[in-house]
């Protein structure tokens, strides 16, 4: 437990002076957790794709919409993992992508609990058109100018502790600090800097067959935008799940998670805000997950070695969830 303590305290503290702008956000964070963490990659033990897209204020032309592919497989008889993310973010003029390539290292913290390290580095774009705003000063030199395709370096740490009914999660993305050129002078606030995430979860046997799972997530973008998320989901017989969240002050959430085969996911969750900003209606968030187990060739050193606990036998492990 000490080396796990140590782990953290070195991915996190190097990240905790800088400042930062808002990083892309999906309600679903358990769903799409190899997104914001590169340390979950190859912890389904199968060949994963994950594909998810967010879709906000649906009254509203050029309205904030995101969309994530992932995909991530154990190296065969292993503890490594290899993955990739590709993101893309638009709001209104400006938009933003990333490609990330990802390598994961599994570490045994004992019979049944295990930790994943994680790293990812690849490029960020950004692009801004001016044209598209509505400027109360039309000769504003800020806005004289537009920000074409400017690409920056982007890398990624992060850890992921587990076990079959909880996990640990934290990471820290764009961990090297870029500064955007946007042709005038900067005071120095146009420019991206680390985005810490942490999350963990537990499964509660509450009756047979059923289970509760309260989940908190927590997003930092260091001197700038921070959120918290507290949600309570129902999961039963590995098949259905339904839950709800609140990320306090913005809005409330409503989800419904089905998995007709044990390879399948599907998630859809719905938005409600709880301030009315300019109409804003709420929005919608799909994911789906996929996962090939059929190529890759298992390893026991992978697995909880243990005899699992009775109360979850219909129950399979939560990062499935």
């Amino acid at each position: 437990m000490n080396r796990i303590l140590i782990c953290v305290f070195i991915i996190i503290c190097p990240f905790c002076f800088v400042n930062s702008q808002e990083a892309l956000s999906f309600s679903q964070y358990n769903n799409n957790k190899l997104f914001i963490n590169p340390a979950y990659a190859g912890v389904r033990n199968a060949i994963s794709y994950n594909l998810a897209v967010r879709k906000l204020w649906l009254q509203t032309k050029k309205s904030p919409t995101s969309y994530g592919f992932g995909v991530s497989s154990p190296i065969n008889k292993t503890m490594f993992s290899l993955g990739s993310v590709i993101r893309y973010n638009n709001i209104g003029p400006m938009n933003y992508y990333d490609i990330k390539g990802i390598y994961a290292y599994l570490v045994r913290v004992n019979p049944q609990t295990l930790l994943s390290l994680g790293v990812s580095a690849g490029i960020g774009g950004y692009n801004l058109n001016t044209m598209d705003l509505r400027k109360i000063k039309k000769d504003d030199p800020q806005f004289a100018y537009d920000i074409k395709n400017q690409i920056t370096p982007n890398f990624g740490l992060g850890i992921y502790l587990y076990k079959e009914r909880g996990y640990l999660s934290i990471s820290c993305a764009n961990i090297w600090p870029n500064k955007f050129d946007h042709g005038v002078q900067s005071d120095g606030a146009n420019f991206s800097a680390p985005d810490i995430y942490c999350g963990t979860s537990y499964a509660f046997p509450v009756m047979e067959n059923v289970h509760v799972k309260p989940t908190i997530f927590y997003k930092l973008s260091i001197g700038g935008f921070s959120s918290l998320d507290i949600g309570l989901d129902f999961v039963y017989n590995d098949l259905i799940m339904i839950g709800v969240s609140n990320r306090l002050n913005e809005h409330w959430c409503f989800m419904f998670h089905y998995q007709p085969v044990k390879n399948i996911g599907f998630c859809y969750s719905y938005e409600i805000p709880m301030f009315s900003y300019l109409g804003n209606p709420g929005g919608h968030e799909i994911s789906i997950v996929f996962d090939i187990d059929k190529y890759y060739r298992k390893t026991r050193k992978r697995r909880f070695y243990k005899k699992r606990d009775k109360s979850v036998k219909n129950l399979r492990s939560i990062r499935y969830f």
